[in-house]
Parts: structure tokens; C-alpha cells; sequence
């Protein structure tokens, strides 16, 4: 459970899918279709923090209803998964050295 949660977190896809599977069987949490077709989706979007997070903050949305709220959202402000990443690993490192000096 451990490695799982860490790959969880990671964003290893192969992981969030499996795990997502095992708790929804493939069903849209938005219209509960069933399809192998389905997307792993952040609840709270990426670009506003939603990255580095456990499967709390996963579902299971078929493409259309996945389409549908990826299109509904601004994304004139995001920045990617990778800057949003980095940024919590500053503050988690920032924290750490802080630690060690006080």
C-alpha cells in the first residue's frame, strides 16, 4: 500500500488507473456509463494545485464528460504539472532546511 500510495502521488498512470478501476469498475462518476474508454481525472484541476496528490482527488469520467469539464475550465492561468511540482518540492525542501537550521 505504501508503494502504491507514493506512485499515487508520484502521478505514475499505470497506478492511478489501477487503483481507480478497483474502486469504480470503469463507471463515470458523472453519468456512471461504463467503458474501457475511461479517463483518470483530477477532481481539483492541475493547474489549480490538484498535482502530487493522492486518488482522493481522482475519478473516473468517460471521454465525453471528461472533454466536457476539461473544456469547461479557464485555462488562461495554468501552468503545468511540472512548474506546479516543482513548487510544492521548493516549499517541502524549504520546510525541511528550516527545520535542520532552527
Amino acid at each position: 500500500m505504501a508503494y502504491r500510495t507514493f506512485a499515487i502521488i508520484k502521478g505514475d498512470t499505470s497506478e492511478i488507473r489501477k487503483y481507480l478501476y478497483q474502486l469504480d469498475g470503469g463507471a463515470c462518476r458523472y453519468c456512471g456509463s461504463i467503458t474501457d474508454d475511461w479517463q483518470a481525472d483530477h477532481i481539483l484541476p492541475v493547474f489549480e494545485g490538484g498535482a502530487a496528490c493522492d486518488i482522493s482527488n481522482f475519478q473516473t469520467l468517460c471521454l465525453d464528460c471528461h472533454n466536457e469539464k476539461t473544456h469547461s475550465f479557464p485555462h488562461h492561468n495554468a501552468i503545468s504539472s511540472q512548474a506546479v511540482s516543482i513548487v510544492r518540492m521548493r516549499s517541502v525542501y524549504d520546510l525541511g532546511q528550516q527545520s535542520i537550521v532552527a
